[in-house]
């Protein structure tokens, strides 16, 4: 762990990053790049603009030295100073490829936006207690599996958000058989500044490319459904998605359980083959990332779990799991006629860590203590497969998620030795639940170069009981027009409705402190924003 010296010094490093960043965005919105290449020293400033038709504003400042002799001074070209250097002989050879190039560019964005949210939420109000739980209560007792029905949401009303705001550096090389080069961006969002990716790779055309660092892996990469296809930075694709209250137990339907984030990785791509391409990325720890403490205790998102665990009880530990392994291959083909198509399979597994939690054992009343047991867990075995289909300007593709029983109690950990049954309520299911699936099938119309629409439904399904699900479906519609390259507005609304079943209700609650809020049995929420988003 850091000592306070180091943390200091990474906080100055961040607030320096988002200096430069405000700084340029005041004076510029343009991109800027610094371009190094071999050949006669020479420093020239140069507007793409003049150049390349369609690209505004994006200035690229070329710094040329000559490799075989290191000492050469800058030139300002304005002030026409002149400096003689050895020259480079170089043959004159059209096939001849200039190389051992080194690039740093700077970029950035920032996002604004309003935002309202409309919550009709009904809480859990105890009745239909499934009677495999067997709890007993006398008619005076203060109930032990419910709180108060009528909690009202909280999350109503509109409000104005900065969004969030990022500043990234690249640099990248060549030399004459690979490219490398690293990326690191630093993103502000809510309260909080952190380094959001931090990527080094090594790419060759016939070997592939490897990277290392916190992103988004196979599992992300090799996946074209049609939540990929959502343009707008908020709600259900963005920093707000926790303004939408899902029903107790009731999956998120953006990634399956074991998915690796950003989490630190190592990460392989193909070439392409006929269209075809493999990937493969190897996560070491789920909770691994950067320099950060490892706390089973905390996250919940970040580490895979996807609603799968009962929030609130923040003492416990949380599923995670070692040596999580995605592989993954796709097929891309531009048939010509402005049809494509993109099409991808994935595969996500892992050690998942035993864990120890809260227990009951036989019939529960209010005097009933929990029992802390150490749990073993079923391994991760996901899946995800994904379809797009693009014709001229009419984008349309689908995707689907099957996380079986993963990061679920093993069969035996829900029976005693006298064959009584465990009740372990902080995963909100018996030994028949599962840890669900989710589909989505979505539209992207591109009515002009600048304008574009897309909508698309999500549904997803998690298994309770034999007899109980919990159930979601989210419709979204979105919308962003381009400005130019550094100025975009958007637009999204969001609807979801979800429903939770009495089991994983009363398991929900069993697993919470006395304060905390009542399950959600039924949410039906309404969420808009709209804003725009500035980069350079």
């Amino acid at each position: 762990m850091p000592c306070n010296n180091d943390v200091n010094m990474q906080n100055t490093l961040i607030k320096s990053f988002l200096a430069v960043f405000i700084l340029v965005c005041n004076a510029s919105y343009s991109a800027i790049t610094f371009e190094v290449k071999p050949g006669n020293a020479n420093v020239k400033t140069q507007n793409k603009k003049q150049q390349q038709k369609g690209n505004n504003n994006k200035n690229t400042i070329f710094f040329k030295y000559n490799k075989d002799n290191k000492d050469l001074n800058d030139v300002n070209k304005n002030d026409k100073n002149k400096f003689n250097a050895n020259k480079t002989k170089q043959k004159d050879d059209s096939n001849t490829v200039d190389v051992n190039t080194f690039k740093f560019k700077i970029s950035g964005y920032a996002t604004f936006c309003g935002a309202g949210v409309a919550n009709n939420n009904v809480y859990y109000d105890g009745s239909n207690v499934p009677e495999s739980i067997k709890i007993e209560q006398a008619p005076n007792e203060k109930s032990i599996v419910k709180y108060d029905a009528k909690t009202k949401a909280d999350k109503d009303g509109l409000d104005l958000i900065a969004g969030e705001a990022a500043i990234k550096f690249n640099a990248d090389g060549e030399t004459d058989t690979f490219k490398y080069g690293a990326l690191l961006e630093v993103q502000a969002e809510k309260e909080d500044i952190d380094i959001d990716k931090a990527i080094g790779y090594v790419e060759n055309d016939q070997f592939g490319k490897v990277r290392f660092g916190n992103f988004k892996g196979t599992d992300n990469d090799f996946v074209f459904s049609g939540q990929k296809l959502l343009l707008a930075n908020f709600g259900i694709d963005g920093i707000i998605t926790s303004q939408l209250d899902y029903a107790t137990g009731c999956l998120n339907p953006r990634f399956p359980i074991g998915f690796a984030n950003k989490q630190t990785k190592f990460d392989y791509c193909s070439p392409d083959f006929a269209g075809f391409k493999v990937g493969f990325s190897y996560t070491p720890d789920a909770k691994h990332v950067g320099h950060a403490k490892r706390d089973r205790t905390i996250g919940d998102k970040s580490a895979g779990n996807n609603n799968l665990y009962a929030k609130g009880n923040g003492e416990e530990e949380k599923p995670c799991g070692h040596h999580n392994i995605a592989v993954g291959i796709q097929y891309g083909n531009d048939f010509g006629n402005g049809w494509k198509i993109r099409s991808g399979l994935v595969f996500i597994t892992e050690r998942t860590q035993d864990i120890t939690t809260n227990c009951y054992s036989g019939e529960i009343n209010s005097e009933t203590k929990p029992e802390s047991k150490k749990i073993k867990l079923n391994n991760v075995q996901s899946w995800i497969a994904s379809l797009e289909i693009t014709y001229n300007k009419l984008t349309i593709a689908g995707g689907y998620y099957n996380s079986g029983k993963s990061r679920l109690p093993r069969a035996e950990e829900y029976t005693n030795d006298d064959k009584t049954t465990i009740i372990i309520p902080a995963f909100m299911c018996d030994k028949d639940g599962d840890a669900g699936y989710a589909w989505n099938i979505g539209a992207k119309l591109k009515i002009t170069d600048k304008f574009a629409l897309t909508g698309v439904y999500h549904n997803t399904s998690r298994k309770i009981t034999k007899t109980e699900k919990a159930r979601a479906q989210v419709f979204t519609i979105a919308a962003d027009y381009e400005i130019n390259k550094n100025f975009a507005l958007f637009g999204e609304i969001d609807v979801l409705n979800s429903k939770s079943s009495p089991y994983a209700c009363t398991l929900y609650n069993l697993n919470q402190k006395e304060k905390a809020k009542n399950a959600l049995m039924i949410t039906n929420s309404l969420l808009f924003s709209a804003g725009m988003k500035i980069s350079f």
